[in-house]
This record gives C-alpha cells, structure tokens and sequence, in this order.
C-alpha cells in the first residue's frame, strides 16, 4: 500500500512496479491453469476468449487473439478433440458456426477460476462506485496503449 507524501513519480514507478509483478503472477496461473487443463497457453487464452464473448465464431475468436484463420482452425480442433469446446451451428445461418465451451470446460474452469473470482468480488466490494470506475477507466486506457504497442509490434516485423 503506497504511503503519503510520495512524489507523482514515485507512485508512477510503484504503480509500474505492481503492474509487472502483477503481469507476472498472472502468467504463473496461466502456465499451472493450462497444466491442469492439459492445454497449451494459447488454448487456454481461446477458451478465455471464447468465455469471454459468449458464441464467437472462429474468426471472431482469431482476430480476438490476433491469429490467423488456418492458426484458429488448429486451436480449435484441439480444444474440440480434448473435449473443451464445441462447434455449433447458427440456427438462423446453417453456414455459420460458434464456439462454445462444453459443460465439462465450463465444469473445470470454474473449478479453477471460482475461487479467485469470488476472493477479487470480495476484494472489490472495498472500493467505492467512483473507484472502481477508475480502476476500469484506467485498465481500458491500458488496453488502448497495449493495442497500439501490439500494432506497431507486429508492423516491425
């Protein structure tokens, strides 16, 4: 917890700080929730995804993760063969087909996730309205800043 009388440059540099442990702890759970899916990282980021938006199609999901159509059609098929995600058809456009988890997906994720996301509500009935509006409104300017890093990124080659 920051303390009073820190410089706006201090708790920039504490608040960048946290970010990166932050980054990092989260990349820890995501390598030992893969383990214990039996998925591979980028899987386990398409189930997400597909959590996420509810019924995507594949190329929704592939342009979410910034993937191309032949990498989508590999993720998907493994995370189908594995029993995780299911393909269904658009009832109103028999050619269109989403992507939904499967009951046991739905099943282990919340077996895993459940507990965290119930200790992060917890955590986040602590904060007033106006806070966590902040905290929202600064997490999509972060997203807007990492989306134009991934952009110039992938333009660099």
């Amino acid at each position: 917890m920051p303390r009073p009388g820190f410089t706006k440059i201090e708790l920039m540099q504490q608040l960048g700080q946290a970010f990166r442990v932050s980054q990092n702890r989260s990349v820890q759970i995501d390598e030992l929730v893969a383990a214990r899916l039996r998925v591979n990282l980028t899987d386990l980021r398409a189930l997400d995804v597909v959590e996420r938006l509810g019924r995507p199609t594949a190329g929704v999901l592939a342009a979410e993760m910034g993937l191309t159509t032949g990498a989508i059609t590999a993720v998907v098929d493994r995370l189908v063969i594995a029993g995780l995600l299911e393909r269904v058809r658009d009832d109103e456009d028999r050619r269109r087909v989403h992507l939904t988890l499967t009951p046991r997906a739905r099943t282990e994720i919340d077996a895993v996730w459940g507990p965290l996301k119930e200790a992060y509500v917890a955590m986040m009935r602590g904060y007033t309205n106006e806070e966590l509006r902040l905290i929202i409104r600064f997490m999509q300017a972060g997203d807007v800043l990492s989306n134009e890093l991934i952009d110039r990124l992938r333009a660099a080659g």
